[in-house]
């Protein structure tokens, strides 16, 4: 089982977020797959729960430690039936057509750059500003 080092500086997000998230990050060794980088990180809402949304290697991965403290892993890997949008300056909606998340009440510029990065992913394009994922 792989580790997350230092998570705050692999996530990007500020301290506020990363205190909300702290069942999410505690969760990435088991949902981060060894060799995985990260490309972009975006904090919100979904279903009245803070959540994780990340744009990594091959997937986008949402996590959600609901509640009850029981791990919610959503993923969508980057081909053609990923859409992605934002429905305002503050949300974004990604999935496909059988299932869509909305999150919402995220900073606007994780917003931008997460539907920037996740674009280009799905354009086969490489992302050269990312973080990889690091053992312990």
């Amino acid at each position: 089982m792989s580790s997350v080092a230092h998570p705050n500086n692999q996530l990007g997000l500020d301290p506020f977020a990363l205190l909300l998230l702290r069942g999410e990050v505690k969760a990435l060794p088991d949902i981060i797959r060894e060799g995985e980088h990260i490309h972009a990180a975006l904090h919100g809402y979904w279903n009245q729960e803070h959540v994780l949304l990340l744009a990594i290697s091959e997937r986008v991965v949402m996590v959600d430690n609901n509640s009850v403290n029981d791990v919610v892993v959503i993923e969508f890997p980057y081909d053609s039936s990923l859409i992605i949008s934002k429905p305002t300056a503050d949300s974004i909606l990604i999935g496909t057509e059988q299932q869509k998340l909305k999150i919402r009440n995220s900073l606007e510029e994780f917003v931008r750059k997460f539907e920037s990065v996740v674009k280009k992913k799905i354009a086969g394009e490489d992302i050269a500003a990312s973080v990889a994922y690091e053992e312990e």
